[in-house]
């Protein structure tokens, strides 16, 4: 093969990847647009945004055809990224309500402080003798 045809071949693939990319990012609107159960919206849109930089980081960074030495590094930092992902992912769904529910609990009391109920004279007429 000559180097023409070599690179006729990655231009190909280039333009291929573009189209995948742009598909892609015509997937992310419309998926965008359906409005999914939360946090399955967040998970499709992660998932699609994945694929992408995956396409990116494979083809148009030339990852595909680097050592595999380099794919330690790689998932190394896949896996940070994957647990700096889930770290705010887990706080929002599992943390945040307790301490919202604790907050609401706290703010009950502060509330029934603030107003404590009167006594003696001062106290509406009831209905019961």
């Amino acid at each position: 093969m000559s180097d023409h045809d070599d690179a006729q071949s990655h231009v190909k693939l280039y333009w291929m990847i573009g189209a995948a990319l742009f598909a892609l990012t015509i997937a992310t609107v419309g998926v965008s647009k359906v409005h999914l159960v939360h946090p399955w919206g967040l998970i499709v849109g992660l998932a699609i945004a994945t694929l992408k930089a995956g396409l990116v980081a494979a083809i148009f960074m030339h990852l595909k055809w680097e050592s595999r030495f380099i794919y330690y590094f790689l998932g190394v930092t896949l896996a940070a990224v994957i647990i700096l992902f889930a770290i705010p992912i887990w706080d929002f769904e599992y943390l945040r309500p307790l301490f919202v529910e604790h907050a609401d609990v706290a703010a009950q009391g502060h509330e029934a402080a603030a107003h404590p109920p009167v006594h003696g004279a001062e106290a509406p007429a009831s209905s019961h003798p």
